[in-house]
């Protein structure tokens, strides 16, 4: 997976670069910019494994950020000795992966999937219209309703 791993860090120092750049300690817009975020209202799920052994990630880097039903399959952690299934990791809320896995040995509480609850009341796509800042203010103003 060096592929993505080089993926990661590219986005993770255009990451820290636009930070600076909307800070004003580096020239320029911020660039390479998503055309939505997804802003989830409430705590979100770690779905991680209850016993040891391979994960077979169903859900791996690609599906960052995309949109689950409960009761998915998101991956199968089985025995490296039997090739035994031992256990299902399943979505337990509708949801948006926000934390992936790849196939690798677990142990029991090993992070695996973590997931926002999409149908939460405050949990919302929130397109980019305008600059960070806008997008910021768009989150604060679904955050703090005004009194009416």
């Amino acid at each position: 997976a060096p592929a993505v791993e080089r993926d990661w860090l590219e986005q993770s120092v255009r990451g820290v670069q636009n930070v600076l750049r909307h800070l004003g300690m580096l020239d320029g817009e911020p660039t390479a910019l998503p055309s939505r975020y997804f802003h989830f209202g409430s705590r979100g799920h770690r779905v991680v494994p209850s016993k040891g052994g391979f994960l077979r990630a169903g859900y791996g880097p690609d599906a960052l950020m995309t949109e689950v039903p409960k009761g998915t399959v998101l991956g199968t952690v089985t025995s490296p000795y039997t090739f035994e299934r031992l256990e299902d990791l399943v979505a337990p809320a509708d949801g948006v992966l926000f934390g992936v896995a790849r196939d690798y040995m677990v142990r029991p509480g090993d992070w695996a999937y973590f997931l926002a609850e999409s149908k939460h009341p405050q949990s919302a796509w929130i397109d980019r219209v305008g600059s960070v800042s806008d997008v910021a203010a768009a989150i604060e103003r679904r955050e703090r309703p005004s009194a009416a």
